[in-house]
């Protein structure tokens, strides 16, 4: 083969990759290819050590408790620093949701990434705010990773730096809401006494 067919080809195949463009998949696939299997391996480890030793605790607790309907008597009676952190995480994890299952990059996945971005800031600020035994809690651990972390995935962002600050948000996300959330159903937290005490 000569080289003007060599380089011919080349141009073709370019042509040609460059006209076929990678397609985009959104929603719950999307977001456990960009998990892969170690990220939700870390996630399902971290609850089940949790959950493995506070497994005696939360049965003797379930045995006596029953699920009801959530007693807001509970959230209205709590200090303030506690009702903003509440809300906060609310917003967060729906608009959270949206953004992991939506598509990316467009105007609506900015805005609404931003609002995110201030809901998590202030629900991890908030969260410094409330002790329940005096001190801090492995909580407050999942509070200043994401106070670090919500600015380095939104300066990624701005870089367009997209692996980056897909690794930093959906982290946050999973560590910061979903986790954490979990955590927060423990017996003698003030969500497990809402929805079962």
């Amino acid at each position: 083969m000569s080289r003007a067919d060599r380089l011919a080809t080349e141009i073709t195949m370019s042509a040609s990759t460059l006209a076929t463009p990678e397609p985009q998949v959104s929603g719950w696939r999307a977001l456990a290819a960009r998990m892969g299997r170690s990220g939700w391996l870390a996630v399902l480890a971290i609850l089940a050590a949790v959950f493995a030793v506070q497994a005696p605790a939360i049965a003797r607790v379930a045995a006596r408790s029953r699920l009801h309907a959530p007693d807001l008597a509970l959230i209205t009676g709590a200090p303030p620093a506690v009702q903003v952190h509440l809300t906060a995480v609310l917003a967060a994890l729906g608009v959270g949701a949206w953004l992991l299952i939506g598509r990316k990059g467009r105007l609506a996945h900015r805005v609404l990434g931003w609002s995110w971005a201030v809901f998590m800031i202030v629900a991890a600020g908030s969260s410094l705010l409330i002790h329940t035994s005096g001190g801090f809690s492995i909580l407050h651990g999942f509070s200043a990773w994401t106070l670090v972390a919500v600015p380095l995935g939104v300066y990624a962002a701005r870089r367009h730096e997209v692996g980056r600050h897909r690794r930093y948000m959906t982290g946050v996300f999973l560590g910061g809401l979903v986790v954490a959330g979990a955590l927060a159903f423990l017996p003698g937290r003030l969500m497990w006494a809402m929805f079962f005490g």
